[in-house]
């Protein structure tokens, strides 16, 4: 990537974060219009602002929704603005595929797209009856397979015949995770966040649980790379922990610490190199601690806080630290009896259903909790249960979790059989950290951007992996 699309990088990056925090709809339209039109004169060359606008626009401020502070405007929080592109682009992909009478789908896909294909049958065919009451519900349970199916279908369209815009497509997207953290840094050196006891907390953003994949990436093009600004890699790979850190999230901190193990497990080295990149690992993750101890101290309390609180699930303890770790355990028992009273433990409600604290209420008010909507609280009737397998045990069953994590289990062996094949260190430093973050991409999943997230980085792995690389290699 020359210095004019690195500046370009950088920009648009900048652009999108001020129109995020001060801007309007009006100005977001206009980007992504600006963004559709230049596709239209060059599409390999602009599908990456495309790309870009939804990998690091905000969904959620940093701010907690009870707080006067930080409205923010994004492609994410114009109501259905994100689903009417995600449905634009099913149908330009239905158009192609009806031109060319071919189906641009790699061998390695296959189980994929046709798991997707299957689960939206089922879950439609299952949740009839709910659909016809809620069909609103329904789109949006839909969506959690329609937005990464279609992302990962246009991304691997667009790519799959041009290996020189497929690496700066790569390079372009560690640029803007560079800017974007070093955005958010300087957030937590100055305090310019929700402050939760002695801790900054920088970014609200469900992209969050990216920081994680981007922090592979960092270090293994750090452990790769011979240049000079092998070290900026190392810069930002300290950052990257350090942010994961101050967000203080459970499953983003214990997901770090299994990423970087299989990573490092990945790589093509010698059982020496490999302890010695743990044991470098473990001093990076210490010096980030370090770090947001002297930049604020007593803020590493919220840490320890929120790991003391991830076993809190006594439903009749009467007081909670945090209602998060019980919440989540009343609504998977409340929804393993709701399927038992209704014979669907193993195909599921379907899409549009809903669970009800019937069988075990919830022993605390769930008003200004952030927990549900103030509807589905009144109603007693819970759409959206928190995490990806629990709304999958509730929508498609245990039969449907099994099945989704299978095939992706199954996706995984078959591309780490080709990581020996990669020379290129860029391409090689993303597919060990897809690979390594696979279960963190498709666990933590919730909202409409790791959705599509989840697509994106999917069909990277692919165009990465494929066997005979970028030569044309589709399935009619």
């Amino acid at each position: 990537m020359n210095k004019l699309d690195s500046i370009s990088i950088i920009l648009f990056v900048l652009i999108v974060e001020f129109i995020t925090n001060f801007g309007h709809d009006i100005l977001v339209a206009i980007l992504f219009i600006a963004i559709f039109a230049l596709m239209i004169f060059n599409t390999k060359k602009y599908f990456r602002f495309f790309i870009l606008l939804f990998l690091f626009s905000d969904d959620m401020s940093r701010f907690s929704s009870h707080s006067t502070l930080g409205s923010i405007t994004s492609i994410y929080t114009i109501p259905s603005f994100n689903m009417l592109i995600t449905v634009f682009s099913l149908l330009t992909l239905l158009l192609i595929y009806t031109y060319h009478r071919k189906l641009f789908v790699a061998k390695e896909m296959k189980s994929l797209f046709y798991f997707n294909i299957f689960i939206l049958c089922a879950g439609t065919v299952c949740g009839l009856s709910y659909i016809i009451l809620y069909p609103r519900i329904a789109v949006q349970d839909a969506s959690y397979f329609i937005n990464p199916l279609v992302f990962m279908l246009a991304t691997y369209l667009i790519y799959k015949d041009d290996h020189k815009y497929f690496k700066i497509f790569l390079s372009s997207i560690i640029l803007a995770a560079a800017v974007k953290f070093l955005i958010l840094l300087f957030l937590f050196i100055t305090g310019n966040g929700e402050v939760v006891g002695s801790m900054v907390k920088v970014t609200g953003d469900s992209g969050k649980s990216l920081i994680g994949l981007y922090a592979t990436v960092f270090l293994l093009l750090f452990i790769r790379t011979r240049k000079i600004n092998r070290f900026i890699y190392l810069f930002m790979f300290l950052v990257s922990i350090l942010l994961i850190f101050s967000i203080a999230s459970r499953s983003s901190m214990l997901f770090i610490l299994i990423s970087l193990a299989t990573a490092i497990y990945l790589l093509d080295a010698s059982k020496i190199k490999q302890i010695a990149y743990i044991l470098f690992s473990v001093i990076g993750l210490y010096a980030s601690i370090v770090a947001i101890e002297l930049l604020h101290p007593n803020a590493i309390n919220n840490v320890l806080w929120k790991l003391g609180s991830f076993g809190e699930i006594d439903i009749h303890a009467g007081k909670y630290s945090s209602l998060s770790a019980v919440t989540r355990y009343i609504e998977v028992l409340n929804i393993f009896f709701q399927h038992l009273d209704e014979g669907t433990i193993i195909q599921g409600a379907g899409f549009g259903s809903y669970f009800t604290d019937n069988n075990v209420p919830f022993p605390f008010s769930l008003y200004d909790t952030d927990s549900y909507r103030d509807e589905w609280i009144y109603n007693r009737t819970f759409f959206k249960p928190h995490t990806t397998p629990i709304f999958l045990f509730l929508k498609i069953g245990l039969g449907g979790v099994f099945l989704y994590y299978f095939v992706y289990m199954k996706v995984f062996l078959k591309l780490k059989k080709h990581l020996p094949l990669i020379s290129n260190g860029l391409e090689y430093s993303f597919a060990v950290a897809i690979l390594s973050n696979i279960l963190l991409v498709i666990t933590k999943n919730y909202s409409s951007k790791m959705q599509i997230a989840t697509g994106i980085f999917m069909a990277i792995a692919f165009l990465i992996l494929r066997p005979r690389g970028f030569e044309r290699n589709e399935t009619s």
